[in-house]
């Protein structure tokens, strides 16, 4: 059966082996979860970043975690924001029995691009009753949304967003290709060069690698055999330059 590969774009770097404490991606009923804001499946031209759902928050809106309980040592918060609208603040607040002990971080999104956030919470916070708090500032104009997907809190250390410590790759695209196997076309402007690929399922294991891969004209085609459909990262890599995309394929 034919098979196509649908692109939608993963600056970020990912988590690997984490241990997950509380995670939340609006596919179900949001038990133990309070919220004012809507789970929808697209608004304003946004779609979940994975999955069917995700939550909108407009004006004053918010979304509160159930109650639990941090280990010592390290752990962060991970999710995916978007916004329709900029220059207002979303922040997050971490609580512990009903009283807020921290700010984690405040942003301003970029317009209609999902990117992922991971929020390192300080060793010294650990024990049970906390939860985890998004709050949309109540000044914001009416037509604001804010949009959440995938929210967590896992044990480990934040990944380090390559967009903070890396330059992206530039002239880099990918185009999707139908066939009997899983074919991949990227076309860059980088060539000739050798480029690192690799190829991650969710979870961060490796399911595909080509190191040094000859790159000799604009376009490179590459089948990758035995892959499941399913949600996958993309990343070419040379030197500290870094291009990532999240895959889909189905």
């Amino acid at each position: 059966m034919k098979k196509a590969i649908i692109f939608g774009i993963f600056l970020n770097s990912i988590a690997m082996n984490s241990q997950t404490i509380i995670t939340q991606d609006f596919e179900a009923p949001l038990v133990g979860w309070v919220t004012n804001g809507t789970v929808t499946t697209s608004q304003n031209s946004v779609t979940p970043v994975s999955g069917s759902a995700m939550l909108s928050l407009g004006a004053s809106d918010y979304i509160e975690s159930p109650n639990f309980s941090l280990p010592a040592g390290s752990k962060y918060v991970s999710f995916w924001l978007n916004s329709y609208l900029t220059g207002y603040d979303i922040t997050i607040k971490l609580y512990q029995n009903n009283l807020q002990v921290l700010t984690l971080g405040t942003f301003q999104n970029n317009n209609a691009q999902w990117s992922l956030k991971n929020i390192n919470i300080p060793a010294g916070y650990s024990g049970g009753g906390y939860t985890i708090l998004f709050d949309v500032v109540p000044n914001a104009v009416g037509s604001l949304r804010y949009y959440l997907d995938d929210i967590k809190v896992e044990v480990g250390q934040a990944p380090t967003s390559i967009l903070e410590n890396n330059q992206l790759l530039d002239g880099v695209s990918v185009d999707q290709k139908f066939g009997p196997e899983n074919t991949l076309i990227f076309k860059t402007s980088v060539f000739p060069s050798n480029i690192d690929f690799k190829l991650f399922d969710i979870q961060g294991r490796t399911c595909y690698s080509a190191n040094n891969l000859e790159i000799l004209s604009n376009e490179q085609n590459l089948t990758i055999p035995h892959l499941e459909e399913g949600l996958y990262i993309l990343r070419l890599q040379k030197d500290n330059k870094f291009f990532e995309k999240k895959v889909l394929l189905k």
